[in-house]
Order: structure tokens, then sequence, then C-alpha cells
């Protein structure tokens, strides 16, 4: 097999901006399937090889590791015999099931930060699966990796939005600041409002530890869903956001009815008019920036969405996300020394904030989609995500959160979202 070489492999880099060293943690896990009869497991991967090398060519940051100098991590081109195609691309023998489980950690400094399975499922389909370090990318930017193998795997050209992503640099400036605008970064660091709005509050489930996160996902139709947001003038974001407001409310069995909670929405800031052409070209490392949304409490569903939808709305169009999405990049320095700090540190088991997102259409051309953040569960604290995503046809709903969380408020979540979508799809009946 063609051994893949390049002049600057082993070439030490930069040292990772604070943006990029707070998610190195976490493994993001995407997959797909397609008809075996459209393409076999080994089929995908002789596609993939004849053009493989392009691929790491046009798209660098694909051949990057990290290693550790003096306790700081610093970004370096992956040595040759690191990204050859079989150290990174493998063919799972036997038969693996649709749901995936969690991507492993792998270590940074081995090889460079992503790995591809591609396999055979039940039912005759090829899985296409993707590994991928949170350090260098988001989670709808794994969907559009995950595309790119897609693509290759079946020997089509790619779409007009994969092929603005070609040829971007393998890393961006120190900080970020070649991202945005002067409006942003003239405005320096700022601390997120959340921490000056957030109440005292424990609305994650106490745990004990040891720990580890688990990821339950289920599906509805999404024809519904897509009906009732034209409908209504509402997206699936807010749906997402009103099923938590609800959940965690009936969780905690009406202790936190009466005061708002703050719902952390990612949205992606390479949207903005405070996005320079460079970042809007980016598909790799974190585009997102969050609003916190204050959402009340609504016992009526679609009053509920409907107000979810208009907090959005009110939030969105400020700059605080792209502000949000430049100072969490230069709470360090170039050397590595923490030069900005919050006065008042977000904890989701502590105040009354979490985390909603809707990740939009991905994986469109593929079937069986799955999702899964692998985030660490610390000492002290430990985020839960809720997640909603859907291709052409299916909508999926996905939670990580640790195993031992209770039972029961799995079970709520799950519920409370079937919840929403039996009323949805009575409203749409009605039309």
């Amino acid at each position: 097999m063609e051994k893949v070489s390049f002049e600057d492999s082993g070439k030490l880099l930069r040292i990772l901006d604070s943006v990029e060293d707070s998610p190195l943690a976490a493994w993001i896990n995407v997959s797909g399937t397609v008809p075996k009869s459209t393409i076999t497991p080994e089929a995908a991967f002789e596609n993939i090889h004849k053009k493989y090398k392009q691929l790491l060519q046009e798209f660098p940051t694909l051949r990057l590791k990290i290693v550790t100098i003096d306790g700081k991590h610093y970004f370096k081109y992956a040595e040759d015999n690191e990204i050859q195609i079989n150290n990174l691309i493998k063919i799972v023998e036997g038969i693996t099931p649709l749901q995936d489980g969690l991507s492993e950690w792998f270590e940074i400094d081995k090889a460079p930060l992503w790995r591809l399975e591609l396999s055979e499922t039940e039912n005759e389909k090829t899985k296409i699966r993707l590994k991928i370090c949170h350090g260098i990318i988001d989670g709808r930017g794994a969907f559009d990796v995950l595309d790119l193998f897609y693509y290759l795997a079946l020997n089509k050209p790619f779409t007009e939005r994969l092929n603005s992503f070609r040829n971007q640099p393998a890393i961006y400036e120190f900080g970020k600041a070649c991202w945005y605008t002067k409006e942003i970064t003239s405005q320096g660091f700022k601390e997120p409002e959340i921490n000056f709005k957030a109440l005292p509050a424990e609305l994650n489930p106490p745990i004990t530890r040891p720990s580890h996160v688990v990821h339950p996902q289920w599906e509805v139709d999404y024809a519904p869903i897509s009906t009732f947001c034209r409908k209504h003038g509402v997206t699936a974001q807010a749906i997402v956001m009103a099923i938590q407001n609800e959940a965690l409310r009936a969780y905690h069995k009406g202790k936190y009815d009466q005061i708002p909670l703050i719902l952390f929405c990612p949205v992606d800031n390479r949207k903005y008019p405070y996005a320079t052409e460079l970042f809007k070209k980016a598909l790799f490392y974190l585009h997102a920036g969050n609003l916190y949304i204050m959402v009340n409490k609504k016992d009526d569903i679609l009053e509920n969405i409907l107000h979810c939808s208009e907090e959005f709305k009110k939030y969105y169009p400020t700059m605080d996300p792209c502000i949000s999405g430049y100072s969490a990049a230069i709470m360090t320095d170039e050397t590595g020394k923490m030069i900005h700090q919050f006065t008042k540190p977000m904890d989701p088991c502590k105040t009354n904030y979490t985390f909603a997102s809707h990740l939009g259409l991905v994986g469109e051309n593929m079937d069986n989609l799955n999702f899964s953040n692998q985030i660490a569960v610390y000492d002290t604290f430990y985020f839960f995500n809720f997640y909603g995503f859907h291709n052409k046809n299916t909508f999926y709903f996905s939670m990580n959160a640790p195993y031992n969380c209770p039972k029961e408020f799995f079970q709520i979540f799950k519920d409370t979202s079937m919840k929403f979508y039996d009323f949805i799809v009575h409203n749409v009946s009605e039309q």
C-alpha cells in the first residue's frame, strides 16, 4: 500500500489557545449507515484510500496531534508513520450494532485526533463511524467531517458546502482574532453574563463517583416536526429547549417552578455579521458561541415552545455569542499563562442553567444516525447535555449524562419528549 508522506511531518507548531485546550478531554462520536447494496465496507475503504492523501492535503487539520511540553499542549504535525491509512481507518470484522457506544479516549500525542471505522451492521447496512477529538471540532462540525468520508466512500463529489471548507489552515491565529471583526476583538475578554444571572439551584441529580457518561438516544418521524415549525414560525431548537424546560421542572417536582431556568444554547458564530471571511470557511475547531436564554415555567406545551422561541429570537441577534467565542479563546497568553478568569465560575451542579442544543440537519444522505460526546465526570461537577438533530426523515433526541443518574431522570426526559411529539403530531393533523 502506497505510503503517505509530507515534508513537514513531525513539525512542531504553536501552543494551544484556551478554546482549543479546554475540550481536549472529550471525544465526539458520529455515525450513519447506507445500504450494503450501495457500498460495502471493503469498497468504501478502497474508495477513501484512492483520495486519502488528497484529503490530508486539503484538510490538513486531520494531520495534527497534540504534544505536551513543560506541562503545556502544543500542536504538531503527526509523523509519517502515524498518518498511514491503516492506522486511522479500520474495517471492523463481524456485525456491529446500529446503536454506537461512546468513543474511546485516544492518546492525543500518538496519532492524529480522529479515527474512522467501516463495518457491516444488522439489516445489511454499511456503517461509517467517526471518532474525533472535541478540541478540533464541535458537534455540528463532526457531522460535516463524517460527510467528507461519506462522499469519499461512495466516490461522489463533495457538496458546495464541503467544497467551501477545502484548503483552509491546519491551525488558525492564536486567540482567534482572525475569526472576528473589530466590533468583537476590540472588546477584549468579557465574562459570560450568566455568571451574574445564575441562581443557586441543584438541577443536576447528585451522583456517586467514580462515574462515566452514557448517551440514551431515541427517534421519531421528522415530518410532523418540520410541518409544526413552519406552521408556528418556530425552530426545532425551541422545541428542544421547551422539552428541557418542562422535563427538568418535572424531575424536581415543582421545587424550581418559580425561578427562570437558564438554557445554555450554542449557536454557529460563522453565521454572524461579525465573522470574517476566513472564519466563514472554517470547518475545524469550535465555531459555537453561547446564548444563555432565561425561560419561565409554562404549563401549556404550545405556549412553552412559543415562549422559548421568542426568548431565543430576542437574544440571537446580539453580539453575545461572538463575544463569548472570542473570550473563550483569550483566557491564556502565548506562554500558556492564565490571564483572564471568571470571577464566578459556572457550575451546573449548583446553579440554574443547563445545556440544550439542536445540531440541525446532518447526515442527510445516511440513516441510523448516532451522536454522543465522551466527556469526563469530574469530582466536583458534571455537564448534562440534551441534544436534538435530524436528517431528512428522522428526528433524534440524545442525552449525555452520568450512568448513575437516577433512572427517573432519564425516563422523564424521554417521556416529556414523546409527550411533546404526540402534541405536535396532533397539532399538525388539525390543519
